[in-house]
């Protein structure tokens, strides 16, 4: 079941739900072209509000407190902490990153990437510090590189868990760490997932902290997830979906990322001078 604040839904709607109606306006179909009421508002078992679009070409729901109740929304699962030995990232991986992915090591150690230092299964193992929007460490994800690569989460917070690079530019919202390096080097905004899939609370951070333009640029088999994504939460934040041809990651050219957005490849995204650090290993 998914939960949400009754602050984050559109002042419509709140009013509706306190004034007790049981039929309202949708707030992501609008009703469709004859505007009709197809949001039913109902009280479900346990106490909860339950909202749900019946139009099947919507079907948009969500589930909230009673006005004045109190609850948990989930679970808390015990913080797992990473704890394994790390190093700086060392010539031979910070040279792959180079090559493969256009990174540039003071990018990488900005944000307090790392690699482990005992290989595991003699693999190189790469260590992404994941950074909240004011710079709050909130956990770890490792990855290998070769085939099957193995990602492991580490999560120390209930917080949104969004890898955050900040910048006043174009926000560029990417589904992993890789894509939000190399943005970053460009002068985005970049915001990692850490997957595909956001969450009422991620929305709204990323509205928070966001000056300019959102952009939805997830890996190209997850376009139609994209446009969803875009529609669900669309009354928190909006965000221009981008079809890709190739993930940003492994997007060679500076100048071919750059015009997704665009933008000119040179020129600062934020204010307009040149760029000079964009340049990879």
């Amino acid at each position: 079941m998914k939960f949400t604040q009754i602050d984050t839904l559109p002042p419509v709607l709140q009013e509706a739900i306190r004034a007790g109606v049981d039929r309202t306006i949708c707030p992501m179909c609008s009703g469709g072209r004859s505007h009709e009421s197809s949001l039913s508002i109902r009280e479900s078992e346990g106490g909860f509000i339950k909202l749900s679009c019946w139009r099947a070409s919507c079907g948009w729901f969500v589930s909230l407190l009673p006005v004045g109740a109190s609850w948990q929304s989930r679970h808390i699962k015990p913080a797992r902490p990473f704890e394994r030995p790390t190093c700086r990232v060392g010539p031979a991986l910070g040279a792959m990153l180079g090559v493969e992915y256009g990174l540039s090591l003071q990018y990488i150690d900005r944000h307090g990437w790392k690699q482990e230092t005992e290989p595991y299964d003699g693999e190189l193992t790469l260590v992404y510090e994941i950074r909240s929007p004011i710079g709050l460490t909130l956990g770890h994800v490792t990855r290998t590189f070769t085939d099957p690569k193995r990602c492991f989460t580490h999560k120390v917070t209930a917080q949104p868990f969004l890898d955050w690079w900040k910048s006043p530019g174009k926000t560029v919202i990417v589904e992993d760490c890789l894509s939000a390096c190399r943005l970053s080097q460009l002068g985005y905004q970049a915001v990692a997932l850490l997957g595909t899939n956001m969450s009422n609370e991620d929305a709204q951070q990323i509205a928070d902290f966001s000056t300019q333009e959102v952009y939805l640029a997830l890996d190209r088999d997850a376009f139609e997830k994209s446009l969803k994504i875009a529609q669900r939460h669309r009354h928190v934040l909006q965000m221009k979906p981008i079809c890709l041809d190739a993930d940003i990651k492994n997007m060679k050219l500076d100048a071919d990322i750059c015009a997704l957005f665009g933008d000119n490849y040179g020129r600062d995204t934020t204010t307009g001078g040149d760029v000079r650090e964009s340049e990879s290993l």
